[in-house]
């Protein structure tokens, strides 16, 4: 089987800002929508009635995921 997912950004991926003394968030206008492409193959068998095996194999492809970057140190110094 192949699938594909998109996530799209959100408002407050966009627009979120929230300053504290210990961190803060900030969205961003430039916030790309996030996709994955799935594969998984897979095969099944029952040789005898009290036996069967499955085996499957995934890969996923992932482009344009955000992250999250720290600027400055942790805590106020």
């Amino acid at each position: 089987a192949v699938s594909r997912a998109v996530r799209f950004p959100s408002r407050a991926d966009r627009n979120l800002i929230i300053n504290t003394p210990f961190f803060g968030v900030l969205g961003n206008d430039a916030f790309r929508s996030e996709d994955v492409l799935a594969y998984e193959i897979g095969a099944r068998g029952q040789p005898t009635d009290d036996y069967f095996w499955d085996v499957t194999a995934y890969y996923n492809d992932y482009s344009d995921l955000s992250n999250v970057v720290s600027i400055g140190a942790p805590f106020p110094q």
